[in-house]
């Protein structure tokens, strides 16, 4: 009579073990290469396009002859800058508050707002400022020329307008 009973030939536990371990190197080589790589900013962009993203010092030189202003501004990956000024006794002013955009390769432009109170006339004025930059080759400073002007509480221009160019230098972490 034959048995219903078949032998199942198997692997010897050691050649079993063997062939789990040489699987492990090959599935953490699998993980490694679908990980992305951590790149520096311009290196993510797949190119050599500058970014502005990140907070600069910048100093403006006023044509008119003003002393120059130095001022720290950011700008948010997702096109919001913000900067402020120092203010006076007479003048006390908002932080600058505004959008930018891409325009070329190293090229941005931005608009921003800031509001402040003149002591001296005892009334809120805004300020306009439109400026266009380019990053410079090094990706880490900038120049541009700005264009501002004033408007009074009546939204009417006062004292004109001003233009200035202006030097930003990148603030590190490190």
């Amino acid at each position: 009579m034959k048995s219903s009973i078949t032998i199942q030939r198997t692997l010897p536990v050691w050649k079993r073990r063997a062939a789990w371990l040489a699987l492990i190197p090959a599935a953490a080589i699998l993980c490694l290469a679908a990980m992305p790589l951590a790149q520096s900013g311009e290196a993510n962009t797949g190119s050599n396009e500058a970014r502005l993203e990140g907070s600069w010092r910048v100093t403006a030189t006023f044509d008119d002859g003003t002393p120059p202003l130095e001022s720290p501004v950011s700008f948010t990956a997702d096109g919001v800058m913000i900067g402020s000024q120092a203010s006076s006794v007479d003048n006390l002013f908002t932080p600058w508050h505004g959008a930018w955009t891409k325009t070329g390769r190293r090229e941005f432009v931005f608009t921003a707002i800031c509001l402040y109170w003149d002591n001296t006339l005892s009334q809120v004025w805004k300020c306009i400022l439109k400026e266009t930059v380019m990053i410079e080759p090094d990706g880490d400073t900038y120049n541009g020329q700005a264009s501002g002007a004033e408007y009074d509480p009546n939204g009417e221009l006062r004292w004109g307008t001003f233009t200035a160019t202006t030097h930003g230098v990148r603030i590190k972490a490190k």
